[in-house]
């Protein structure tokens, strides 16, 4: 399961990566990522253990939701209001 987490990004198909920097270290691998075509720019990031990391610049900048999980296993989603 691994004990480390984080997000990496490539802007161009895989060439060269990034990684991006979330306002906390993650308590586990990042095990879930979620966009919505609708909302351009949105990306939400969940942890194992239930953080969730949102940005609304395509992982520009991130921030971490105050609200957390028990544990993410299958997926996530993002829903338009």
């Amino acid at each position: 399961a691994g004990y480390e987490g984080g997000i990496r990004r490539s802007k161009d198909r895989g060439e060269s990566w990034q990684d991006l920097e979330l306002p906390i270290e993650p308590n586990t691998p990042i095990y879930g990522l979620a966009t919505h075509p609708m909302l351009p720019g949105l990306v939400a990031a969940g942890s194992r253990h239930g953080q969730i990391f949102i940005s609304r610049d395509r992982g520009d900048w991130w921030v971490k939701s105050k609200r957390e999980f028990s544990e993410l296993r299958r997926g996530m989603a993002v829903l338009p209001n």
